[in-house]
This record gives C-alpha cells, sequence and structure tokens, in this order.
C-alpha cells in the first residue's frame, strides 16, 4: 500500500467524539476490494467491499458487497470489527446517507442486475440492527436533516414510463416509515442534500424532444426557493455540506467534462476544481468547510483499477496525498 499522510486532525484518542475519519478503498483483484479507514497510527483494514460510507461519530463505517458476493451491506466498527450485515446478494446495496446522531443509515437496495423499475429506499437502525423499507420505486437520492428529531428527505420519480419527461418531486418521512409528506410539486426537483440552511437540491429544466434535461442546483428554505447555480449542465449532485450549511461540495457533468464543485452560499462564490486531465469526483467537506476530500481517478503511473484519496482546501491550493484507492468517503 502506498505512504499514508495524514491530516492531524484524524485521531481515534478515546473521548474524543466525534472523530473524523476518512474511509476508501483499494482493489486487490477484480473480485477482492479491501476496505481502509485512516487512525492515528496510520490506515488500518476493516474489511472488504466498496462505496464506503462514515457514521458523523466516526465510529462505524458501511460498505456493499463487491457484486452478488455475500450479504450486500455489512456494517463495520471503525476499530476493525464487523457489526452486522444486511439484505441478501439478490440486491445491490447503496449507502446514501447516516442520521446525525449516527443511529440510522439510508441505503438504495437495487435488482441485481439492476432494473430501471425496481428499486427501494431502506433505513438502517444502528440500535436494534434491523432495516425497515420507507419508500418503493424510482428513488433519486436521500439525505437525513442535519439535526434531530430524524427525518429524511428522498426524491422519487413518479412516471417511469414518460422517459423523455419524467415528474420527480421531493418526499419526507420518518425513519419508521411514518408521517411521508410531498415537500415539492413542481416534478422535476431530484437529489437532495439536506443542510443546515436548507435543502440543495437539482431541478430539471427540459430541452425540447430529443433532448435530455439540464439540471442546476437549487437552495429551498421556508417555502423559498433560490438558485444557486447559473450553468446548465447534463448531470449535477450534491455530496456535502459544511456544519453550518454555507459550504458545499459538489459533481456536476457537461460535454466532456467531469468534475467537481465548490460552492458557497454567503457570500456567493462557485468554483469548478482543477482535474489536471483526470477524471476527479468529490466525496466529502470539512464540518468547518475548509477542506474538501477528493476522488482523483487512475494516471499511467498506477495500476488501471487504483486512483488518489486526497484533500485539497476549499478556495483551491495544493492537494494532500491520503492514500492511492477509490470511493472515498469522510464525516468531515
Amino acid at each position: 500500500m502506498a505512504a499514508v499522510l495524514l491530516l492531524a486532525a484524524v485521531a481515534f484518542a478515546s473521548g474524543r467524539s466525534p472523530r473524523p475519519v476518512i474511509a476508501y478503498t483499494q482493489r486487490r483483484t477484480l473480485a477482492h476490494t479491501e476496505l481502509y479507514v485512516t487512525g492515528a497510527g496510520g490506515a488500518r483494514e476493516v474489511g472488504n467491499g466498496q462505496n464506503p460510507s462514515v457514521a458523523p461519530d466516526g465510529r462505524m463505517v458501511s460498505s456493499s458487497a463487491l457484486g452478488s458476493i455475500g450479504p450486500a451491506l455489512t456494517l463495520y466498527a471503525t476499530a476493525g470489527r464487523r457489526l452486522h450485515s444486511f439484505f441478501n446478494d439478490r440486491v445491490i446495496a447503496v449507502p446514501l446517507a447516516w442520521s446525525p446522531d449516527s443511529r440510522y443509515l439510508v441505503v438504495l437496495l437495487g435488482a441485481d442486475p439492476p432494473r430501471i423499475t425496481s428499486s427501494w429506499l431502506a433505513v438502517v437502525d444502528t440500535r436494534t440492527m434491523t432495516a425497515r423499507t420507507v419508500a418503493t420505486g424510482i428513488i433519486r437520492g436521500a439525505s437525513f436533516a442535519p439535526s434531530g428529531p430524524d427525518r429524511l428527505v428522498y426524491g422519487y420519480e413518479a412516471s417511469s414510463a414518460q422517459v423523455q419527461d419524467p415528474v420527480v418531486n421531493l418526499y419526507t418521512v420518518n425513519p419508521n416509515g411514518s408521517d411521508r409528506a410531498q415537500l415539492t410539486t413542481d416534478g422535476k426537483s431530484l437529489q437532495p442534500l439536506w443542510t443546515a440552511r436548507g435543502i440543495v437540491c437539482d431541478r430539471a429544466t427540459t430541452r425540447g424532444a430529443g433532448r435530455s434535461p439540464a439540471f442546476q442546483l437549487w437552495l429551498l428554505h421556508g417555502g423559498q426557493s433560490r438558485q444557486l447555480t447559473s450553468r446548465a449542465v447534463v448531470e449535477i449532485v450534491p455530496r456535502a455540506a459544511s456544519a453550518n450549511g454555507n459550504r458545499l461540495i459538489a459533481d456536476y457533468a457537461g460535454p466532456g467534462v467531469n468534475r467537481p464543485l465548490a460552492i458557497q452560499l454567503s457570500p456567493r462564490w462557485v468554483r469548478a476544481l482543477a482535474t489536471g486531465g483526470r477524471t476527479v469526483q468529490g466525496a466529502g467537506i470539512s464540518r468547518d468547510g475548509r477542506t474538501l476530500l477528493l476522488e482523483r481517478g487512475p494516471s499511467a503511473r498506477l495500476p488501471p483499477y487504483e486512483g488518489v484519496v486526497e484533500t485539497v482546501p476549499f478556495g483551491g491550493g495544493q492537494p494532500t496525498r491520503i492514500a492511492s484507492g477509490s470511493s472515498a468517503a469522510w464525516n468531515g
């Protein structure tokens, strides 16, 4: 494994909570991917799988199975012990978001092989180690409220047959599936990220027959909507927000372009991060909003399946290499 350069803030000292943790994966073979977390003495392997997601308190990390091998989702203690596995090998599980108290993890479930008409939104309760389905159909992202009581928002596409002009809105629901409520009625809102300043989401703009819709980010708060980005792109997904909700990291795609966006609400500031000719994805943001976590795609000097996990200042600057790997995740 490549040398790991850790930030001074990353530690596992007892009594400190939350504990900042960066997780990432390293693929050893096509059928085996190892899951690592950063620690005070370096990095340690805690299990295997892909698509890790770190609990806000830094004590747990989830991972998805690599293909149809074993349970679809596994929870590990970041200290290196498997806690529990969920779902069977006939579904694909993708963790979407944790509740702020680290009790709940919302997971997108799909058939294996995937079918666009069959997906489920399930909530894992880490106290009881049980899972409950809270929505079925075509799910377009989900996120928990940044403070209690625990409640989540998700995007739901109601008209899958209308490919050219799908109807998708945001809904809120409790972790046990109760008190479901429709939040938007525009039919064009999806990929929500619930922040301390409101819900950031995509909004689609139709561009005529035969053309895919374009997307921009909006902020929903107190019944009002505010546009955050001005460039219409093929796809844009808000990934994470600082604790106060003023800074965000998002990923966007345009014609021949895929790169992360650093977004500040006040004073408003939007900046596309440099890619250096490589694929770069946004993976997280620190709680104070000063640092971004990125996953940089492989180069000619690395094996074809490995990239680089790194941090970079929000306003730009010299990156700090964390490790060679992919599927980075951070609890900030």
